[in-house]
């Protein structure tokens, strides 16, 4: 484990990180005595996409029509404002 004073972890914060992401904890003191310890954090679990899932869970349109008017009008007629 390394030690590093505030005025030392200061000038060498790029030193101490790279050193944390490597997985060595490095300790910050401050007149003596621990007050931070620098840890790499658990690497973010990779996000991933289940595209045939959401392929299963698709809604299609209903059929009906493909013109923009005709489609306004039956949307009207089914449910009248």
């Amino acid at each position: 484990m390394s030690t590093y004073t505030v005025a030392q972890a200061r000038d060498n914060l790029s030193k101490i990180l790279a050193a944390a992401e490597r997985g060595e904890p490095v300790s910050i003191t401050r007149r003596g005595k621990i007050v931070a310890d620098v840890v790499a954090r658990e690497p973010a679990r990779p996000f991933r996409i289940d595209v045939e899932a959401l392929k299963r869970r698709r809604v299609l349109p209903k059929t009906g029509p493909t013109d923009t008017v005709a489609a306004l009008e039956a949307m009207r007629s089914e449910r009248p404002w």
